[in-house]
């Protein structure tokens, strides 16, 4: 006696469950291209939208530098405040002129860095911005931190 089996075709699925597959997958691989550029061009990214009506970052963070001096000048900030708030501002400059996040290094890690000019900065605001109390002249310091971000290359 002859038994006649019907087999199905390997790869018959249903049409929705294959077009949804498809989607999903294009779907992820233009979303792993999107990550790839963001990381790759992050830098110009955050500068087209974040200080887009700034020329530069210097001058951005200049303007940011001379309100942070206002308001201690103006009493609307204590010297460690100040001294804190400073130092951020400079971190976050080399930060995103060289890529390299120094916002959460200590000095001497940022002295291994081998950037000198911010090494000093950091070095002078280590003191009030730790301490309680600080008799330091925070007028130079304002100073010494426009000389580096205007001498910066």
């Amino acid at each position: 006696m002859q038994v006649k089996v019907d087999l199905q075709n390997p790869f018959t699925y249903n049409e929705k469950i294959l077009s949804t597959i498809i989607v999903i997958g294009i779907s992820l691989f233009f979303i792993v291209i999107a990550i790839f550029i963001i990381k790759k061009y992050h830098k110009q990214i955050i500068r087209l939208f974040h200080h887009k009506k700034y020329q530069n970052l210097k001058s951005y963070y200049l303007e940011k530098l001379t309100v942070l001096e206002e308001k201690y000048k103006n009493n609307q900030s204590n010297l460690r405040d100040t001294s804190v708030a400073l130092s951020l501002l400079v971190r976050n400059f080399v930060k995103d002129e060289t890529d390299v996040d120094v916002s959460t290094l200590s000095k001497e890690e940022i002295k291994k860095l081998d950037i000198p000019k911010i090494y000093e900065i950091i070095d002078i605001l280590y003191h009030p911005e730790f301490a309680k109390y600080s008799e330091d002249n925070i007028d130079s310091i304002f100073s010494k931190a426009k000389e580096v971000i205007k001498s910066w290359k």
